[in-house]
């Protein structure tokens, strides 16, 4: 939360997180409430940056923000009390110099109740002014202290409510995300293919699914040592992210194993893409330590069939055209077959050489 000791915070009750509709009305409310308790036809409710005064007000006025040293509200923020009664401000030695640097200024009463933390932080004010010398008695004031205290309690629930979304956000990002390399996890990948899968049925388009597994990983971990492998990880997971589409969706679904959808794309589409991504893999070495690791992925691409009514036909055919990479001897892209488990499948050729059957 913005408090009195962050200046320049660029518009406070943003910062604060009380900028929206309804937390004006609420603070409006409070402020009319005020202006009926003490009979003064003028109510605000005003935070303090350190420089400047914002009114929470839903109107967007100039003065909305003022700068302290204009404020009657300053006396108060600058006080050892928690309240402040200005009979006239013009003759009050705490508001004489303020009044006067505003000749035109219509206020003659101004009283203000203390808006501060359990800890003793000064936020800001909710302050009454009268063009009379009209001062409320002790009752009033002290109803001003009870407003003070209910405006508080709303900054400190809207407050609270912003740290439990905050908090169910970073929730449901651990819960969907691979720690390591910051991907989707398994389940996250599937539930987000999934819903990309509708979207192109609905569009009666291509997609294809892609499964990526890292060639000879277990000679990295057994050689290097475990913190060599999770940086071959992380940096493919980074290169992934880097590389792919924005529409695409890319997660780690097993040790070292990767999962990409890509909507709207027919699988020699996609294996084009996939292979140059290969390339790239294998012709840039990862330095973890004193060592540069080269590594090559392996891959199956297989393209999702309009009769089929989830992704994980699709995943299968991937996951079976993958092993066919690896068998065939690793570092490169397999097309999975579109015909039955028995038929013969497609080899993808990379670069510019045109597709054979296998």
């Amino acid at each position: 939360m913005a408090t009195p000791s962050d200046p320049g915070t660029g518009n406070l009750l943003q910062a604060m997180g009380i900028d929206d509709p309804a937390a004006m009305k609420d603070f409006e409310l409070l402020a009319r409430v005020a202006s009926l308790v003490t009979g003064a036809p003028n109510a605000f409710i005003s935070f303090s940056d350190g420089g400047n005064l914002w009114r929470a007000s839903s109107a967007v006025t100039p003065e909305q923000c003022v700068s302290r040293e204009r404020a009657f509200c300053s006396a108060l923020l600058e006080s050892d009390d928690d309240t402040l009664v200005c009979s006239d401000v013009r003759r009050d030695p705490r508001t004489r110099v303020i009044a006067g640097s505003q000749p035109e200024s219509p206020v003659v009463t101004y009283a203000g109740a203390l808006l501060k933390t359990d800890d003793g932080r000064r936020l800001g004010t909710l302050c009454v002014t009268d063009h009379l010398e009209r001062p409320p008695d002790a009752e009033q004031i002290d109803l001003l202290r009870g407003l003070a205290r209910q405006s508080m309690n709303l900054v400190s629930l809207r407050a609270a409510k912003r740290e439990l979304i905050e908090a169910l956000a970073q929730m449901t990002h651990l819960a969907r995300t691979d720690a390591l390399t910051g991907l989707l996890n398994r389940r996250a990948f599937y539930e987000e293919a999934e819903a990309l899968r509708k979207l192109v049925t609905r569009q009666h388009d291509s997609m294809s699914l892609v499964i990526l597994d890292l060639d000879h990983f277990k000679r990295i971990n057994d050689g290097l040592g475990h913190a060599a492998g999770d940086t071959v990880l992380g940096e493919i997971g980074r290169l992934l992210q880097a590389e792919l589409r924005a529409t695409d969706r890319v997660g780690r679904i097993g040790g070292e194993e990767f999962a990409i959808a890509m909507p709207f794309t027919t699988m020699h589409a996609a294996a084009q893409r996939i292979d140059r991504l290969r390339q790239q893999i294998a012709d840039s070495p990862i330095v973890h330590g004193e060592h540069r690791i080269t590594v090559t992925v392996s891959g199956g691409v297989a393209e999702l069939q309009t009769a089929e009514q989830s992704i994980d036909g699709a995943m299968r055919r991937a996951d079976r055209a993958l092993y066919r990479a690896k068998a065939a001897g690793r570092d490169h892209i397999q097309l999975a077959s579109a015909k039955s488990r028995r038929a013969a499948a497609p080899k993808f050729a990379p670069q510019s050489e045109p597709l054979q059957a296998a």
